[in-house]
């Protein structure tokens, strides 16, 4: 019999355990990737016109992208009026010090534009895992790549819809919910737990007993 072993990324549980435990800014989102449509970063400025409406005091924390991308996205947050609520970090080579900037948020904004030209609908986007490596809980749409089944089942996330109304909805029940954001970060540990590196090579090196086919 054939065993398929999964090219899904794995994460350290003991790592996160540490990262739950820090103190963060309750207002607070993030968002570390591409900057690109497809990857979510218009919907999200769009979305955070709105939720700037009823939480004065949000901020989304951006890492990732070139300088003429990060110039690109800074005058859409100009034009949209969030220029204020908005820190461009741009590409942050060392993962330790992206995670110490990251960590401050309290919510990750993962949304995947549903489109057949988004490639990451139909891979397994690092982010999330490095999102849940950080302990952070996850906003991700309910169309998004197949990681969402994962969330569905282990929790660690709230679902939206791709639009700014739904995002925004999502997003400021999360920040003026204290019970639901603590159901979150349990959420994230058990996400941490089942994707664990130790986890992971267990089933991995029990696979190879059989014929291996890595997908």
């Amino acid at each position: 019999s054939k065993t398929i072993v999964s090219s899904w990324g794995v994460v350290d549980a003991e790592e996160v355990k540490k990262y739950l435990a820090l103190r963060r800014e309750p207002k607070t989102l993030v968002y570390m990737g591409q900057l690109s449509e497809n990857a979510g970063l218009d919907l999200s400025l769009r979305s955070l016109k709105i939720i700037a409406s009823q939480i004065p005091p949000i901020r989304l924390i951006i890492v990732g992208g070139g300088s003429k991308d990060v110039e690109k996205y800074k005058k859409m947050a100009i034009d949209l009026g969030v220029v204020g609520h908005t820190t461009f970090h741009g590409y942050v080579p060392d993962r330790e010090d992206a995670f110490k900037i990251i960590s401050q948020g309290s919510l990750a904004v993962a949304l995947y534009k549903p489109s057949q030209d988004n490639v990451s609908l139909y891979t397994e986007p690092s982010k999330v895992k490095q999102y849940i490596g950080a302990g952070l809980p996850v906003v991700i749409n309910r169309d998004g790549p197949p990681v969402v089944s994962d969330f569905e089942r282990l929790g660690g996330a709230v679902l939206c819809e791709f639009n700014e109304e739904s995002v925004a909805r999502e997003i400021v029940n999360v920040l003026t919910n204290d019970q639901l954001r603590s159901k979150l970060q349990a959420g994230v540990l058990k996400f941490a737990q089942y994707y664990d590196y130790r986890e992971r090579f267990k089933e991995f090196w029990g696979g190879l007993t059989n014929s291996v086919v890595f997908d």
